[in-house]
């Protein structure tokens, strides 16, 4: 995420109460790359069945199947090793909702530790978009955002 630790926070709170409010109620979601699973007690508090996994950058994703209704991958995309679209599709693989978010446009220069770069709508064809402001909103309107939310149904 960009700027200091308490937006950090909020970026992260605004993508899980989001990712609550638009999944199917009680559905039953793995939260991938969950961190310390501050997203994943969301998920639990707005009546999901939630489970996290946190990932390592140098591990490629073994997919379980599809036995969950829905993948959340919040900031990790940009962060691993395989492209961030291929991680994509090995998540939509597991379930029929996958819900990611990666660093909008952002440029190699003075950018944290990520991998990928200049992450567009482009780099997932044929999906559907929302758009995180600095503010923290999520709106379907495009815009000045910082982070695009990449959103896979099938």
């Amino acid at each position: 995420m960009h700027g200091s630790a308490k937006h950090m926070v909020y970026d992260d709170v605004a993508q899980y109460r989001w990712a609550a409010s638009v999944l199917d109620a009680d559905a039953h979601v793995l939260d991938f790359g969950c961190g310390t699973g501050r997203g994943t007690d969301i998920l639990r508090a707005a009546g999901h069945i939630a489970e996290g996994y946190d990932p390592h950058p140098e591990i490629r994703l073994v997919t379980l199947g599809n036995c969950y209704d829905a993948v959340v991958a919040f900031d990790v995309l940009a962060d691993l090793t395989d492209p961030p679209f291929g991680t994509l599709q090995a998540l939509e693989k597991m379930a029929p909702v996958v819900l990611a978010s990666v660093p909008f446009l952002e440029s190699p220069i003075g950018a944290r530790a990520h991998r990928w770069f200049r992450l567009q709508e482009s780099t997932f064809p044929g999906r559907q978009f929302a758009y995180q402001y600095a503010d923290g909103t999520i709106s379907t309107m495009p815009g000045p955002a910082v982070n695009l939310l990449v959103i896979s149904m099938r």
